[in-house]
């Protein structure tokens, strides 16, 4: 199983995690790798020079004008915005990934629009149009990529926190179930699911999951990655979202074994990103504790993993 960091395409970005140990990695993308596609294809020289192998690309969450772009939108002009920079990402994918399968990530609907979907049918109609389209659009083009609907949180802040009652998470599974798409699948983040359990803990509805192995284990037929970091409390603020592990601290070996276990149980073997939160984004010193902590989980499993960093 991959074990990989995540980087940008820079060069102290690439360097820090080659000297912390990590040869396999998720690309860190922004607007301005997809308009400049034929320079972004080309620093595949510099991946190869420094020794690092991407797996994954991450698409863009923001466009040049920092619209959200999503793997759903009501917006026409902002879906096909959306789906054009997806487009985009798969043919970087193709050109420098090193794994089989390479992998690229698309957020789902930003949460603040999730209320435009009003009801489960819509939500389900637009969700199965996307997915039916990108599917499509990769079989006949690039039938070696995957790409991944990563899950959004509950909850967020901007000028005010915003609470969605209802994220459709049973709908999206069904979505999946009723197209079963060769080249579509998703991707959790850890984090974020944390973020939303604790809030289903506190304002239960009838879709309440307050387990992050619950929804794991929903989704674990379609489930092609895994983005590990803890949230603390709601995950609002940048030192409680992408926390790190530290085997030093009980709390964190209990988690991690426990984790680990489970993906056991379930048969996981698709790759993981540690993408936690760092102060200086080239010096990844929580990526490193929080590996250090997940070798030492599986130490003392007897090695139940066979991981490659």
């Amino acid at each position: 199983m991959i074990i990989g960091s995540k980087a940008a395409i820079n060069e102290k970005q690439l360097l820090d995690r080659k000297e912390k140990g990590s040869n396999w990695f998720e690309v860190h993308t922004d607007y301005r790798d997809i308009i400049n596609l034929k320079e972004t294809i080309s620093k595949k020289n510099i991946l190869e020079k420094i020794g690092l192998k991407p797996y994954c690309i991450h698409a863009p969450m923001y466009d040049e004008n920092k619209n959200w772009l999503s793997f759903v939108a009501t917006d026409e002009k902002l879906q096909k915005k959306s789906f054009d920079s997806f487009k985009k990402t798969v043919m970087i994918a193709n050109e420098i990934c090193h794994y089989e399968k390479p992998l690229v990530i698309a957020h789902i609907d930003l949460l603040i629009y999730m209320s435009e979907f009003d009801n489960k049918e819509k939500f389900k109609d637009y969700h199965k149009r996307a997915i039916t389209e990108m599917n499509e659009f990769l079989i006949k083009n690039y039938p070696n990529v995957t790409l991944l609907i990563e899950n959004s949180m509950k909850i967020i802040q901007k000028k005010e926190i915003t609470i969605i009652p209802n994220d459709y998470t049973e709908e999206l599974k069904e979505c999946f179930d009723e197209l079963k798409p060769t080249n579509i699948g998703f991707l959790i983040d850890i984090c974020h699911l944390e973020a939303s359990c604790n809030i289903n803990k506190m304002i239960p509805n009838k879709q309440t999951y307050t387990s992050i192995y619950e929804i794991i284990y929903l989704f674990k037929d379609y489930l092609k990655q895994i983005h590990l970091s803890k949230a603390k409390y709601f995950g609002l603020r940048s030192h409680e979202h992408g926390a790190g592990f530290n085997k030093k601290s009980q709390d964190d070996m209990a988690y991690m074994k426990e984790f680990l276990l489970f993906l056991n149980l379930i048969g996981y073997k698709n790759p993981i990103t540690i993408e936690t939160y760092e102060e200086n984004i080239s010096d990844a010193i929580n990526y490193k504790l929080t590996r250090e902590t997940i070798e030492e989980a599986n130490r003392q499993l007897n090695n139940i993993f066979d991981f490659e960093f």
